[in-house]
Formats: structure tokens, C-alpha cells, sequence
């Protein structure tokens, strides 16, 4: 199954939010979250990544972003960025909780 574009996505989003005031979606507030502490020397590894779009809108404002789509996805490209050498595409357990 293909997935959605991000501008497809975001215009889901943005029609749901006119209808809900105040509500994010969670990509949102964890890209928010992560793009406040970016620059040059920060890399990025957003496993779990789906398509990438959170990926693909911090591309550029970091050393290096990397996304990892779910085990399932693996070997479909999330993004037009270039994969990684030696990327697998899965990760193993992480201990929860993590900041």
C-alpha cells in the first residue's frame, strides 16, 4: 500500500484541527519538540519513522537525520532522502521511558 504524501497528510491534519481547536497531531508536537534543540552538530534518529514526514521537515536543520520505519516497512523508502549505508530498517526493544 503507498503511502499518503505529507501534503495529503497535512491537509487531513489541517482540516481536522479547524474542527478540534487546540488539537495536535502527535508528529507535530514531538517534531516541535525535537527541532527547538537542532543545529549543526545534532544527529537525529527517528526510529519508527512510517513515511518519514517528520524526517523530511527536519532534513536540513540538523548534522544528519536518519528515520527507520517499523520492522514491517523495512526496504520500502520512506522519503526521497538517501538511506543511510548499512541501514537495517529495525531496531531492537528500547527501554521505556526515554526522553
Amino acid at each position: 500500500m503507498p503511502f499518503l504524501s505529507l501534503e495529503k497528510q497535512e491537509d487531513y491534519r489541517r482540516r481536522y484541527a479547524e474542527e478540534h481547536p487546540g488539537w495536535q497531531p502527535a508528529s507535530h508536537v514531538y517534531r516541535n519538540r525535537v527541532a527547538a534543540h537542532l543545529g549543526p552538530s545534532v544527529r537525529v534518529l527517528d526510529l519508527g519513522c512510517g513515511r518519514g514526514g517528520v524526517v523530511e521537515e527536519l532534513h536540513g536543520q540538523a548534522g544528519r537525520v536518519v528515520g527507520g520505519p517499523r520492522p514491517g516497512l523495512a526496504g520500502r523508502a520512506p522519503t526521497g532522502l538517501p538511506a543511510p549505508r548499512g541501514w537495517s530498517g529495525g531496531s531492537p526493544p528500547l527501554p521505556r521511558p526515554f526522553v
